[in-house]
């Protein structure tokens, strides 16, 4: 059996008065030829079926249409129908590729007509057929530019402009003026190569690593940016010209082992012969949301015969259960995408803010309160993975989504907000009385799944979701259909078995479960109270506390980091507590100015945050019953979690609280911190005792070393601590009680506090940061500790912070940084940010907005 071909037939339409349809007769007849061979196909309204609307049949034809004739004459001008017909395809030309031609029949004002549009006419020269002697001359010259058309058409391939266009949205929110390219950053893909006794990964972060590979296969969650890649990939491919690639999304298509399904996929991206793209040799199929179907298998196996490179998506969960193991798919290399950097989800923030404000170029300290806002959100990873969508979530709004009655608070928000828009991606109607009861199923679901989880790690195989939901029915009534879109395959809050999708859907649901009915199980709350430090507790008091107003709740949280640790002070990091690190001052640098751009020292402390997150990641999970928790160590994880929890009341309810209770969970939130740090600051004389008893017991030991190290360890813990502090506080909205309770403790330990949130909480360098700065120095002449401390942070501030060259000059000269080593620092290539307008110089900081 002779190939299957697949020539690709431009389409042709007609646009004419019925008075020249004589004209349009012997054209058809001249360009017969053409369609014998199958080369053009074309349309006139002479083929509208009686009893049909002309109008309905017209626009699409031309939308579907490669090629628009115009048969010009003084009838067409006198045409409404022909006009309207023009002016539909020069809309369309603004977006579609599609080829306009005039052709004059007769001596006419065609001239005035097109006007500035600089269409080529036929025939050649423009010259009107009814002025040739020979009629059929001019039709075969009108063939003849037809012709060159069609074969134009028919061997360039290039991407159908329409298509492009609605490729290139962001899957994300619909936002014009904002495409998938504005906002993509380049996922973090670990490439997982199977070993006989292990699996080694090497991260990839760059298209041509990972074009390297001529079959690869990208498994990652659900939102994990999967399509948002296959998408990239596909346009940046294009976009460079050298390569064609094949787009197929199998959530949308019954893929078929033929090649006239790849045909018509192609006819639908892009234009030109399919038998001349593939004669090419740089082939290429991105397969995205691959199924574990048997015919999808067949249609990977089949297209390894046609193209030379394949690229599959595929959810985890898929991959895991189905694909793993799939011999058919054993010459893939299989990559994973990983969470972003914080060095990524600064940059996308940096492109998102960019977008918003309009402008290229914006304050680093901005960037660092939208930071903050997102990783509190995120929480160190615990309850949003930090992937593109998610990042992007937090950084909308969510108007679009939120029926009117949705009470939320303004961090509670950006969550209802992802299960709002998640629910109406899976076809809920984005109403109260559609969306409530799926909120009341979630809740209910929630906290029956947190009891049979209390049962033990079995819960899974005794949990039945059908059994839950005829129960739920004689209490409640939902549909079938909102049950169905809950479990959505792509876009549902559940899965299939009906367990929640996302961890933190799981807690969300809980927490609004609990503060709904919190007479009833305050039990569980204060048990949760008790036991912050387990990631369960923690995780779902967060969100108790973002769906009540609820004061016992918050008091309970106060009480118990007031009594962890009750009969230890906070370290006021005086003088006599920090004398232990004279020795080790005397040693570290006292100038941290670097040389290096600000973008990269960003990034460096961005690695280092990352570094220091994967470290309290591994060490997070903490049992209660483990034998090795001592009552420090306990207090230590109690503190810093009802320290977070804390800090997101603050965030979440700033606004409802009175400035007393503002200033005292402030205030707990401090002297928590700092009774860490105190039972930890010990004296010269325990050292020397220390290091005395080690050198009796182990006289091999480096004793001199072993007591560095103690300095060390102390001096960072105490700087731990005061960041962490600073961290949880750091909502610029609360800047004047900040400033009461550091003004009321009266410690070198609160002073630390108040510049640390003074510098974070800006956004850039002021006049009142360098007025600050001289009143500390002066007031703690005599602590070497606190001076030392005071410059290094400034320093690091200034080494990743593009500030007016005025202020950091006045700042460095407070800090005694010497001229050479100003001139280096300043002679690295900065931007000079302008003042903004309306603040003078040095103006004290009000409240913000």
């Amino acid at each position: 059996m002779a190939p299957e071909r697949h020539v690709y037939s431009p389409r042709l339409f007609y646009s004419y008065s019925h008075k020249d349809a004589a004209h349009r007769t012997s054209m058809e007849t001249q360009l017969a030829l053409l369609k014998s061979r199958g080369l053009l196909t074309s349309w006139s309204d002479q083929q509208i079926l009686p009893g049909h609307r002309i109008s309905d049949e017209i626009n699409p034809a031309i939308e579907a249409a490669d090629i628009v004739v115009f048969l010009l004459s003084s009838h067409f001008f006198d045409s409404d129908a022909c006009m309207a017909e023009w002016d539909h395809a020069r809309t369309l030309a603004k977006t579609k590729s599609i080829f306009r031609i005039p052709v004059i029949l007769s001596c006419c004002p065609w001239e005035d007509f097109l006007g500035n549009h600089d269409l080529k006419a036929l025939p050649t020269d423009a010259q009107p057929i009814s002025t040739f002697e020979d009629h059929t001359a001019a039709w075969q010259d009108v063939y003849e530019g037809i012709k060159s058309v069609v074969e134009h058409l028919h061997n360039t391939v290039t991407p159908r402009p329409e298509f492009l266009a609605d490729f290139a949205k962001t899957d994300f929110l619909s936002q014009d003026h904002i495409s998938l390219e504005d906002l993509f950053i380049f996922p973090r893909l670990s490439q997982q190569r199977i070993h006989a006794s292990r699996v080694s990964e090497d991260l990839i972060d760059n298209q041509d690593a990972f074009l390297r590979e001529p079959r690869t296969l990208v498994q990652g969650p659900e939102l994990s940016g999967k399509t948002a890649f296959a998408k990239h990939l596909f346009l940046n491919l294009v976009g460079e010209g050298s390569t064609s690639p094949l787009y197929v999304d199998l959530n949308h298509s019954r893929p078929q082992t033929s090649e006239r399904f790849l045909a018509h996929l192609y006819a639908k991206q892009y234009t030109g012969s399919y038998d001349v793209w593939k004669a090419r040799d740089d082939r290429m199929l991105i397969v995205d949301n691959m199924s574990s179907g048997r015919r999808a298998i067949d249609f990977v196996t089949f297209a390894e015969e046609i193209f030379d490179q394949i690229v599959i998506m595929v959810s985890s969960d898929i991959f895991a259960a189905y694909l793993r193991d799939e011999p058919r798919l054993a010459a893939f290399t299989v990559f994973a995408i990983e969470p972003l950097t914080r060095v990524q989800q600064e940059q996308l923030i940096r492109r998102h803010a960019a977008l918003s404000h309009g402008a290229r170029h914006l304050p680093d300290g901005l960037i660092d309160r939208i930071e903050n806002q997102v990783n509190s959100v995120i929480v160190s990873d615990r309850i949003l993975p930090r992937y593109p969508f998610f990042v992007l979530s937090i950084l909308q709004t969510f108007e679009a989504y939120m029926p009117e009655s949705f009470t939320v608070t303004s961090y509670g928000h950006c969550y209802t907000a992802l299960i709002v828009a998640s629910l109406i991606k899976a076809g809920i109607r984005n109403r109260d009385q559609d969306l409530n009861p799926c909120f009341n199923f979630a809740e209910r679901l929630a906290f029956r799944i947190w009891e049979h989880r209390r049962a033990g790690e079995g819960w899974r195989n005794t949990f039945r979701f059908d059994k839950f939901v005829e129960e739920y029915r004689t209490e409640f009534v939902i549909p079938d259909a909102s049950v169905n879109r809950m479990r959505h395959d792509k876009y549902g809050i559940l899965t299939a078995e009906g367990a929640f999708k996302i961890d933190y859907v799981y807690y969300f649901f809980l927490g609004m479960f609990l503060a709904k009915h919190r007479d009833k199980h305050a039990t569980i709350i204060e048990a949760m109270c008790q036991a912050t430090y387990m990631s369960e507790n923690y995780l779902t008091l967060m969100f108790v506390i973002h769906h009540a107003d609820s004061a016992e709740i918050i008091d309970s949280i106060l009480l118990k980091t007031l009594m962890t640790l009750d009969g230890t002070e906070a370290a006021r990091l005086g003088r006599e507590e920090t004398q232990i690190f004279d020795e080790l001052l005397r040693r570290v640098p006292k100038r941290v100015v670097e040389r290096t751009q600000i973008d990269e020292e960003r990034r460096r402390e961005r690695r280092k945050q990352d570094a220091t997150g994967e470290v309290l990641r591994e060490d997070e999970e903490v049992e209660e019953d483990e034998d090795w928790i001592r009552e420090f160590s306990n207090a230590c994880y109690v503190i810093l979690k009802n320290n977070e929890l804390m800090g997101q009341i603050l965030r979440n309810q700033y606004g409802m609280l009175r400035r007393e209770r503002l200033r005292e969970i402030v205030g707990i939130i401090g002297d928590g911190g700092l009774r860490l740090v105190k039972p930890i600051l010990i004296s010269e004389e325990e050292l020397t005792e220390l290091t005395v008893f080690v050198e009796e017991k182990y006289p091999e030991e480096d004793v001199e070393g072993i007591a560095r190290l103690v300095r060390l360890l102390v001096f960072v813990w105490t700087i731990l601590n005061l960041e962490r502090i600073v961290e949880a506080i750091n909502i610029p909205e609360i800047s004047e009680v900040v400033d009461e309770v550091v003004e009321r403790r009266e410690s070198p330990a609160y002073d630390l506090i108040g510049y640390f949130y003074l510098l974070d909480s800006g956004e850039e360098l002021t006049g009142e940061v360098a007025s600050r700065l001289r009143t500390l120095l002066e007031r703690h002449r005599g602590s070497g500790f606190v001076r030392w401390v005071l410059s290094i942070r400034t320093q690091q501030y200034l080494n990743t912070h593009r500030s007016e060259h005025d202020l950091e000059h006045r700042v460095m000269d407070l800090l005694d940084i010497p001229r050479e080593m100003r001139e280096r620092r300043l002679g690295r290539e900065r931007r000079r940010l302008p003042r903004p307008k309306g603040r003078k110089k040095g103006k004290k900081r009000g409240k913000r907005s």
